[in-house]
C-alpha cells in the first residue's frame, strides 16, 4: 500500500502548462498557455465559492482578464482539453 493522499492543495499544483501574471495585481491579469488550446474555459471565483466570471475561448495561448470586485484572493479555474487547474489571484 502506498501512502497517496489527493487534496486541493495537491491538485491545483499538478498543471503548469499555464502562468498567471502579474500575481498579485490590480485586477487585470493574463493567463499564458504553452500551447494554443481548441478549448478553454475560465471561471473565476471569489473566497466565498461565488462564480463571478466564466467565459469560453478557442484557439487561443493567451488570454487577458480584468476583476472588477474588491481587493481579496481569487481563485483561477481553468478547464482545457487536459483537464481541470485551479490556481489562486491576489488582486491588491
Amino acid at each position: 500500500m502506498g501512502n497517496s493522499t489527493v487534496g486541493l492543495q495537491d491538485y491545483a499544483t499538478e498543471d503548469k502548462s499555464f502562468t498567471i501574471y502579474p500575481n498579485p495585481n490590480d485586477g487585470q491579469f493574463t493567463i499564458t498557455f504553452e500551447a494554443v488550446l481548441s478549448n478553454i474555459e475560465v471561471n473565476i471565483i471569489d473566497v466565498h465559492g461565488r462564480l463571478i466570471h466564466s467565459s469560453q475561448y478557442q484557439n487561443t495561448d493567451n488570454i487577458n482578464l480584468k476583476i472588477n470586485q474588491p481587493a481579496g484572493v481569487y481563485f483561477i479555474e481553468v478547464e482545457t482539453p487536459g483537464g481541470i487547474t485551479i490556481k489562486s489571484l491576489l488582486k491588491n
